[in-house]
């Protein structure tokens, strides 16, 4: 067993920035700088092989007595047929041969299986082991180790060995498959795989299938793992318990669940709107619809009709759920402690509301108050001041839906501005008015793009912009060489440097300010600091994305690498969200001959 530091590379990002020399670059730094013993190279089916190839074989003499751990990473849909991976894998298996001064090579080529057939796996990952590889049980188990979906290429005997499949099923139990007929029979050995995946389960013993235990244990781990338990304890109540607690949405299915009044208070517990399936008794049954409403208050769509009529349950619902108002009868819809109890909740019950109710003022204005928007659904109000007023100050953009006349009226236009700046766009008669210029453009810098040209030129009203959203930049041509105005938008935002003068670009102390509020804005810098390793620094320090951005010049220098690779190796995400899980795989190397390289495929 060695012990080794890990590194893993984005081998996809390096590629495309900087080449395979780049890639190669940080294996030597890591060996280097950090006494590794592996490298581990990421790398996905976008890298071009061959492209990689000659950089590896030229770099390897470099690395003399060193592990070298190649992983290959293809676990995207394909954009190849089964004949290119086929290829790629040959390509692969050929060129570890090449490795004459490392000491170990390890090769591991991940493939998700669902995106390769059966036959292809099969067909060209059997002759890798040869016969007496496959009944040592030594190699076996360092096979499984790296991978323990390898057991299917042990022999018989090992796959009937207890310590052999228990290794197998605890890297991911669906291996329980590659098992021996009477260790898929073994309680312990099911167990462990059902702790592991409980969908597992698949691949036990028909006796096992029965076992209560067994089944509650699989449906905890995986609720999917209920198909596979066996027809004869399927519907006990204690399954069915242990499946609705952990996934309820069985309950929509089941129809053996829906007159039980355990299990249908444990689905309407987890969604309320499951109360639709339950038997119509159950509907009646109060207790029952409180537990769905205290869910989702819509859920007294399904109670019984006598229930929907409870002053009581209708308040539960409402107050859960202010929508719900639709589903109750006229006589509360026409209610108004009923109605203001809903809109509290949220304004969108107002519509349900009655029309009596809708003609409130004091209703209308409660509403208005917590949004704004509603407006558009007053028509009777929106040549109201003061319900006007209270709109758009809930939401300046509300002005939208009020009477045409409001949209000259000041004190309406002060009060949209303030909440809004962009409600400036429905104001035309007040945008060449600096007042309500100022006031919007401090509430958001961007509106000024809905003032009168003459702003752009007005230094006051650039300062108030620029220091809401330093974007706003981009709206003041004529300052954009004024220095002071500059540091004020780089302040605020470090990329509105975009927008900056060329020579102000060239400024150091306004290119400081704005890396360090934002790295990436090394993006709009002028090119000589981009090969400034004291900005180029701080960049990758404030951001580590900020490396994209850096010059090619000193993009391989050893302290820019080893900054970058610090800065990246406590992030998740940098390449790709949906490769984090697989970056974190933790991968251990164990002592193998060169020419017993393992080559796995998952």
């Amino acid at each position: 067993m060695f012990k080794n530091k890990y590194l893993k590379y984005k081998a996809k990002y390096l590629m495309k920035k900087g080449g395979a020399s780049t890639v190669l670059n940080m294996c030597k730094i890591q060996l280097t700088t950090l006494g590794g013993t592996s490298v581990i190279l990421d790398i996905d089916k976008n890298i071009h092989f061959l492209s990689l190839k000659d950089y590896i074989k030229k770099s390897v003499h470099t690395m003399d007595g060193k592990i070298i751990y190649f992983k290959i990473l293809h676990n995207t849909k394909p954009i190849y047929d089964n004949l290119f991976i086929k290829w790629y894998i040959k390509e692969f298996h050929d060129f570890y041969n090449t490795f004459l001064t490392a000491d170990f090579i390890i090769l591991t080529i991940l493939v998700h299986p669902n995106y390769v057939s059966n036959s292809i796996r099969d067909g060209l990952f059997v002759g890798f082991f040869d016969e007496e590889s496959k009944n040592s049980k030594d190699v076996v188990m360092a096979a499984i180790f790296e991978n323990g979906n390898n057991l299917q290429y042990a022999s018989e005997i090992l796959r009937d060995d207890k310590d052999v499949v228990m290794a197998a099923i605890l890297v991911n139990g669906d291996n329980l498959q590659y098992a021996s007929d009477i260790l898929r029979d073994d309680r312990d050995v099911v167990m462990a795989a059902i702790l592991n995946n409980g969908n597992a389960l698949e691949y036990a013993s028909k006796n096992l299938k029965k076992d209560k235990d067994i089944a509650k244990q699989a449906i905890l781990n995986k609720s999917g793992s209920y198909n596979y338990i066996d027809d004869d304890i399927k519907y006990d109540i204690s399954i069915l318990k242990e499946l609705l607690l952990k996934n309820a949405i069985y309950y929509k299915s089941i129809e053996q669940c829906h007159n039980s009044r355990e299990l249908t208070l444990i689905a309407v517990s987890f969604d309320g709107l499951y109360l639709k399936y339950a038997d119509p008794k159950l509907k009646k049954d109060r207790e029952v619809v409180l537990k769905a409403i205290s869910q989702n208050g819509e859920s007294i769509e399904f109670a019984d009709p006598e229930l929907k009529e409870n002053r009581e349950v209708v308040i539960a619902a409402v107050k859960k759920t202010g929508t719900a108002l639709k589903y109750v009868s006229d006589a509360y819809k026409n209610d108004k402690e009923i109605v203001m109890i809903a809109i509290n909740q949220t304004a969108y019950a107002y519509p349900y509301a009655s029309s009596e109710i809708k003609e409130n003022k004091k209703v209308v204005e409660f509403t208005v108050k917590k949004d704004g928007s509603l407006l558009t659904v007053m028509p009777n109000f929106k040549n109201d001041k003061d319900i006007v007023l209270q709109a758009v100050s809930q939401n300046g953009e509300s002005i939208e839906f009020a009477d045409i006349k409001f949209k000259k009226d000041k004190q309406v236009a002060i009060a949209a501005v303030k909440n809004n700046g962009l409600a400036l766009q429905f104001f035309p008669d007040f945008q060449h008015d600096k007042d309500i210029v100022l006031q919007a453009v401090s509430q958001n810098g961007e509106s000024i793009e809905f003032a009168d040209i003459k702003f752009k030129k007005d230094k006051q009203v650039a300062i108030a912009a620029v220091k809401n959203n330093g974007l706003a930049l981009q709206f003041f041509p004529d300052f954009q060489n004024d220095k002071d105005i500059v540091l004020q938008a780089v302040s605020q935002n470090g990329e509105s440097i975009e927008f900056a003068s060329i020579i102000l670009k060239n400024d150091k102390r306004v290119v400081l300010t704005a890396i360090k509020k934002t790295g990436t804005a090394l993006e709009f810098v002028s090119d000589k600091y981009k090969k400034n390793k004291e900005i180029v620094k701080l960049a990758i320090n404030q951001d580590y994305h900020a490396f994209e951005y850096v010059s090619p010049e000193i993009q391989q220098d050893n302290d820019i690498l080893s900054l970058f690779v610090a800065s990246d190796k406590n992030k998740d995400n940098y390449m790709n969200e949906n490769y984090n899980n697989i970056y974190k795989e933790i991968i251990k190397l164990r002592r193998i001959k060169r020419d017993d390289v393992i080559s796995n495929i998952i």
